[in-house]
């Protein structure tokens, strides 16, 4: 199958039942992913202050993390193995998943204003 012949991937965002800004296990959450998608098996990319990924060296999916002052404010993953160890990592957290509406994932937003 050619590139342009592939389906868009899919990224699903997850929250938690409440807002993220009233969630208060951020830092159990994210120590829960960090901890358990260590190298080799995943490969780390923080393209972006405030943004990680972890990408499965498997298929390619991925875990995005964006943070703003050390607190999650976005979490989605693209199916695939991120999307089954998401689930597994953070099934004491209950979160929820939603389909974005686009294919492309969330970008980064900074507090930078444009000069």
């Amino acid at each position: 199958m050619s590139e342009a012949a592939r389906p868009p991937t899919r990224w699903v965002e997850w929250t938690p039942a409440r807002p993220w800004a009233d969630f208060d296990a951020h830092q159990a959450l994210s120590d829960a992913i960090w901890d358990s998608a260590s190298e080799p098996e995943w490969h780390y990319l923080n393209p972006a202050g405030g943004l990680s990924i972890w990408e499965a060296r498997t298929d390619g999916s991925a875990i995005l993390i964006e943070y703003r002052d050390d607190r999650i404010v976005a979490l989605q993953t693209n199916s695939g193995d991120a999307q089954r160890h998401l689930l597994a990592v953070a099934a004491p957290f209950r979160l929820v998943a939603g389909a974005r509406a686009d294919s492309s994932p969330r970008t980064a937003t900074t507090d930078t204003q444009p000069t």
